[in-house]
């Protein structure tokens, strides 16, 4: 590969951050990742203007000849580009040619705002839900990942068998809630207490005390 792994060799672990990078790949291997007959490895784009090529049999980003890649990570924000070309008999991500299928993931913000990118997941391979990197609409906050209505938490095992998208799925952020106590203050007879949200007014209820003798409700002391 131009970055990764040599003549049978896979690519290990490669992180690219950012700046311009143009990779072609050789001898069958990958642009970014394995070698001819190499493994991909786990490549993490988080940034940058990325342009790999594959040589013949090699993917674009992943695998070379026969081999694919256990996990690519791209993360794409509105400064990045990736652009991945496979060999004539490759894939663009994943797989080199006869290497097992890689399958892309994406995300659905559901609402929210921002990019995750997209993840390609060797079909044999296990990889963690990534944390929410989604901005939350207003009032909600990131509640778990959902596939097909079953909810999983980052961090949980994602292994798929097709492409897929991953949806957000947002709860509302708890609101604060204050609880309002009347004492009787001499008095007798009961009130029941009252919750309020925190920010909202209250009215304070009429008096339903029995005053102490010889004397009338004038008014609630709040505080004091």
């Amino acid at each position: 590969a131009a970055i990764g792994g040599s003549y049978g060799k896979a690519g290990g672990n490669i992180t690219i951050n950012g700046g311009t990078v143009n990779a072609t790949g050789d001898s069958e291997g990958a642009g970014i990742g394995g070698g001819y007959n190499g493994a991909g490895g786990n490549i993490t784009i988080n940034g940058g203007t990325v342009n790999a090529t594959g040589a013949q049999w090699g993917a674009g980003i992943g695998g070379g000849n026969v081999c694919d890649s256990n996990i690519i990570v791209v993360y794409t924000t509105e400064t990045s580009l990736v652009n991945a070309t496979a060999g004539s008999l490759a894939s663009a991500y994943g797989n080199g040619y006869n290497g097992n299928t890689c399958y892309k993931v994406t995300f659905d913000s559901n609402g929210g705002s921002g990019d995750m990118g997209f993840l390609y997941i060797s079909k044999n391979y296990t990889y963690a839900f990534p944390e929410c990197r989604f901005t939350a609409p207003d009032g909600k906050q990131f509640k778990a990942w959902d596939i097909g209505g079953t909810e999983y938490a980052p961090g949980s095992d994602l292994k798929v068998s097709r492409d897929t998208t991953v949806t957000a799925i947002w709860e509302n952020i708890p609101v604060a809630k204050h609880t309002v106590s009347f004492a009787a203050n001499e008095g007798s007879g009961s009130m029941t207490p009252v919750e309020v949200e925190d920010g909202t007014e209250y009215t304070l209820p009429a008096c339903t005390f029995t005053a102490p003798y010889n004397k009338i409700f004038k008014a609630w002391s709040v505080g004091g």
